[in-house]
């Protein structure tokens, strides 16, 4: 029997996902995309059905769920909970495979919620692939959740218990136990073998005494001089590799779903696993199914790999690996919408809401700018490269930074690097906050004069000027360090000098004040103020963005 793709319809976040299965899936996609309701989904079908056949039940109680993703189980519903009528909300997990004579078949588990309380669960299809997905015991998947670590010490349980905490989605919490087991059925060298395939120096030793020892030894080291630690003080990568070469060695199961198995681990630990996984696929047949948004782990994986795409609970697309990688070295795989817009704003800033703001005070259509961060690459030129490597019109790309205290020149330097990519700039004076800093907004939105407002910055300035001096010599080392190696740079003495006043255009960041004008606005005021407020009577903000913006879209 082979199993050949997985559907899923109305759970948590997903609507209607479907995947033909390779033998390693790669799940990609930014925050709440649905890749990990895709995992808890399967896992949850198997073993929902696996309690169904085993008690003969079609209400399961709470108490005997084994495992659920949720506090209560109709919170697995899409949208709205599960419901218990025929033709209300109902969670539907499909499983196709192909027989070994070739026929193609299909198993149903279908979740409800039961009348009073506990899981409905409805299963239909053919016995050929429900038999295997009901079977408790081997497993038929195994879900791994995050970094999976392991407790610092573990008793010995009976296999029934091991197996109750692996449907669960508990493995972890009895590898000790899985690595004993192993050893019992004589497989603890061919583990060894194994896991050298990743950790050449790799070493292992499993011990325990029924008649004597309270908790399991297992000890271990990545080289082959010095003497082996425990399990627990293992590092991540190595920890990894173990369970995932257990579990399948042990138990062989058909589905291996892995929750961000990379999570904080060193990329380098990140190629590890990927070689780890395909050596299981090829060894054991396991398929694999992994949830990532590491963009070290993603331009890891081979040419050939099943690469889903997930966006907003739907598989946006499948196969188009160039593309995927290159929107995940951007750290734009939940942003790729706005790269379709007309106006395309390409921005440093992680936290896109006062640019979102910028473009409301501007009255300007929304849904025609999109604005991307390119947060996660940290360099300007490298995120202009992966927007040409997208094949993405230049001519409408306003690639946006803070000017952050670089001089006019260093600024017109940038630009004109921007330009010659063939892309639009705008840099920010100091930053984007200090649009919503100026007095004359301050004033629009109080109802103050401006010549209030400029007291009212100006105090506050004062009163903190040892922290945006030194914010400001901060700073300039790091232009310093980036722009001058060779020395030449201008004296930060020279550009903000310590015997006068602070110039709150020039030595100040919008980012700064913000939090310092809502603190004193009520002591020195009277009033709240709330900077990011639009008023009707502000005065025009970001001219020559608004320009540039216009200009775009009247050539659209």
């Amino acid at each position: 029997m082979k199993l050949t793709k997985i559907e899923i319809k109305k759970f948590k976040n997903l609507s209607t996902v479907a995947f033909e299965l390779g033998s390693v899936n790669y799940l990609v996609g930014g925050n709440n995309a649905g890749k990990s309701s895709v995992l808890q989904a399967i896992h949850t079908a198997v073993s929902t059905a696996q309690t169904s056949a085993a008690k003969g039940w079609k209400i399961i109680p709470d108490n005997e769920l084994r495992y659920c993703p949720t506090g209560k189980f109709p919170e697995i519903g899409h949208k709205t909970l599960l419901e218990n009528v025929q033709t209300g909300n109902r969670s539907t997990i499909t499983f196709y495979g192909e027989t070994d004579e070739g026929e193609a078949v299909s198993y149903n588990v279908q979740l409800y919620a039961g009348r009073n309380a506990g899981a409905g669960i409805e299963r239909t299809g053919s016995a050929a692939l429900g038999g295997p997905i009901c079977k408790q015991s081997p497993p038929f998947s195994i879900y791994v959740p995050g970094l999976a670590g392991i407790p610092h010490h573990e008793e010995f349980k009976s296999k029934g218990s091991v197996l109750r905490k692996i449907a669960g989605g508990e493995a972890n919490i009895v590898l000790r136990n899985i690595l004993l087991q192993i050893k019992k059925a004589g497989m603890l060298d061919n583990l060894i073998v194994r896991t050298r395939e990743v950790f050449p120096e790799f070493r292992l030793e499993v011990n325990f005494d029924e008649s004597s020892d309270q908790f399991i030894s297992v000890k271990a080291s990545t080289k082959n001089s010095g003497n082996v630690q425990p399990l627990d003080l293992m590092g991540t990568g190595i920890l990894q590799a173990i369970q995932l070469f257990s579990y399948t060695l042990l138990f062989q199961p058909t589905l291996l779903l892995l929750d961000e198995p990379d999570s904080h681990l060193h990329p380098t630990n990140q190629i590890c696993i990927i070689n780890t996984l395909q050596s299981i696929a090829e060894d054991v047949g396991t398929k694999i199914i992994l949830a990532t948004h590491s963009r070290h782990l993603i331009n890891s994986v081979p040419e050939d790999a099943n690469v889903f795409w997930l966006d907003n609970g739907r598989v946006k697309s499948s196969g188009d690996l160039d593309k995927v990688k290159l929107l995940s070295e951007l750290g734009a795989l939940d942003q790729a919408d706005e790269l379709t817009k007309e106006v395309i704003i390409l921005t440093e800033d992680n936290d896109k809401k006062y640019l979102k703001a910028v473009i409301k005070h501007m009255g300007l259509p929304s849904n025609k700018i999109g604005i991307v961060s390119y947060n996660g690459v940290g360099n300007s030129n490298v995120a202009i490269q992966i927007v040409k490597d997208l094949k993405i019109d230049s001519s409408k790309v306003i690639v946006h930074r803070d000017r952050d205290f670089l001089t006019k020149e260093e600024a017109k330097i940038w630009r004109q690097m921007v330009k010659d990519h063939g892309f639009n700039s705008y840099v920010a004076n100091q930053d984007i906050e200090h649009i919503f800093a100026h007095p004359h907004h301050l004033a629009a939105l109080t109802g103050l004069t401006s010549k209030q407002m400029v007291d009212f910055l100006d105090n506050i300035i004062e009163d903190s000027e040892d922290e945006f001096r030194k914010k400001f010599r901060t700073k300039r080392q790091e232009i310093i360090k980036k722009l001058y190696p060779d020395g030449g740079a201008p004296q930060t003495a020279t550009l903000c000098p310590p015997d006068k006043p602070l110039d709150r255009k020039e030595h100040t960041l919008g980012k700064d004040l913000l939090p310092k004008i809502r603190q004193e606005a009520p002591n020195r005021l009277g009033i709240k103020l709330e900077p990011l407020k639009i008023s009707t009577h502000s005065p025009e903000i970001a001219p020559a963005l608004l320009k540039m913006i216009k200009g775009i879209l009247d050539t659209a």
